[in-house]
């Protein structure tokens, strides 16, 4: 267990540091393009609820460590936090955006459905340990969900960021051809 909470808490910090660089991107972006809003937006929800989940784990492990015998406590704490986390996240990426008047551009879409996908991954291995008592049928999907959800959106944020700064600096439309990306 420990190899793998290390190997997951190291992913982690790495996605943490690739959300800022995207975040900075799209900052960037945003100074030059007005249309790039949403983006920005989305980047500084996606890493402020990062950044949030990372001490949420850091003092969840913490908390672990020293108390080993409580494990309802622990499952109750670990998956309702994060789900209430990707959950609240979700809501607030689109009343921000609401309350900006400002349509969700495409990385803000595929980061809302990351949010909720990842919270329902939380409340159902929740109900399968907790409610079901068992650990196998969620555990693998969990395991490599989570995960991999946070990887792609890492990816799709930072690969979006690249692709618009490409398109302002070196295509002769500018954004225009990301017009349809909704940047």
């Amino acid at each position: 267990m420990n190899e793998l909470y290390e190997l997951l808490e190291n992913i982690s910090r790495v996605l943490w540091f690739v959300y800022a660089m995207a975040l900075l991107m799209f900052y960037y972006i945003s100074k030059k393009y007005y249309g790039a809003k949403s983006s920005l937006i989305t980047m500084i929800i996606i890493l402020v609820s990062n950044t949030l989940m990372l001490g949420y784990q850091e003092v969840l492990v913490w908390y672990i460590e020293g108390s080993p015998g409580i494990s309802s406590m622990v499952h109750f704490t670990w998956f309702m936090g994060f789900a209430s986390f990707y959950l609240i996240s979700l809501a607030v990426l689109y009343k921000v955006h609401k309350a900006e008047n400002v349509k969700i551009s495409t990385l803000g879409q595929f980061t809302g459905v990351s949010f909720l996908v990842s919270g329902c991954l939380q409340l159902a291995q929740y109900a399968e340990i907790v409610i079901f008592k068992t650990n196998v049928n969620m555990k693998a999907i969990y395991t490599i969900g989570i995960p991999t959800l946070n990887i792609a959106m890492a990816v799709v944020s930072f690969g979006l960021g690249l692709l618009a700064i490409y398109y302002l600096h070196f295509n002769k439309k500018g954004l225009e051809g990301l017009k349809r990306w909704t940047i």
